[in-house]
């Protein structure tokens, strides 16, 4: 689901959703495993922020924001579409954590997520700025795109 807002009311971002908008508008999300990543614009106070479940669709005919690849492209087209450049982005990324706590061989769900996010960033050249990431807490986080200013409060779990 994509939102287009502004306004002075926060706009939770929920899983399989994005928004991008700019002005005084505050993004917030809660993230288990799920990773969310937003970008930045600063001169045009544009942004936006996805929450995505899984690293990658299983079939290339599947078109979700529940998916990483998907959600990733689905936001650079949506900041470029605002009059956004590439080269003008920074990012953000939060979540991936272990809430499930499932013993299992390889990397758990959010480090995959994380993983993915990374690679992707890095691949097209948008540079990460913050990341606050991993660990078996939940996280609350919200996106100032008025200050450009972010946040993140951990919820419960061991620290």
């Amino acid at each position: 689901m994509l939102n287009e807002v502004s306004s002075t009311q926060p706009i939770h971002v929920g899983p399989g959703q994005m928004v991008v908008s700019h002005g005084p508008t505050v993004l917030h999300t809660v993230l288990g495993s799920c990773v969310s990543v937003c970008l930045w614009i600063p001169t045009l106070r544009l942004g936006g922020m996805n929450h995505f479940m899984l690293p990658e669709a299983g079939s290339p005919f599947v078109a979700s924001l529940r998916h990483g690849d998907f959600a990733m492209a689905a936001l650079v087209r949506e900041m470029e579409a605002r009059g956004g450049r590439r080269n003008q982005f920074s990012a953000r990324m939060y979540g991936g954590a272990n809430v499930l706590h499932g013993a299992g061989d390889g990397p758990t769900l959010g480090e995959r997520n994380v993983d993915f996010a990374l690679a992707w960033l890095e691949a097209e050249r948008i540079p990460l700025d913050v990341a606050h990431v991993l660990g078996t807490a939940a996280r609350r986080v919200k996106f100032d795109l008025g200050s450009g200013l972010s946040g993140v409060r951990l919820l419960g779990a061991d620290l």
